[in-house]
């Protein structure tokens, strides 16, 4: 019996957040954890990376320089 795969991301789980646009540095998917490297743009989040986390995608970008909405933490 093959089990369905359907990946879906992360989901918001409450508490204090906001919505903001910012600017892709690669594709991402939505539901991805994101991170901001020095260049100022948000990619995927890699474990063990120097970048923290710092917020979720809510919209998909398919290649670089492309506008996503993110959740971000206001403290982020």
């Amino acid at each position: 019996m093959a089990n369905y795969d359907n990946p879906n991301g992360f989901t918001p789980a409450g508490g204090s957040s906001r919505i903001t646009t910012l600017v892709s540095n690669a594709a991402i998917a939505k539901g991805d954890l994101l991170s901001a490297p020095s260049s100022g743009k948000v990619g995927p989040y890699v474990s063990g990376a120097e970048n923290s986390c710092g917020g979720l995608a809510l919209t998909a970008a398919t290649a670089t320089d492309q506008d996503i909405v993110c959740e971000v933490h206001p403290d982020a």
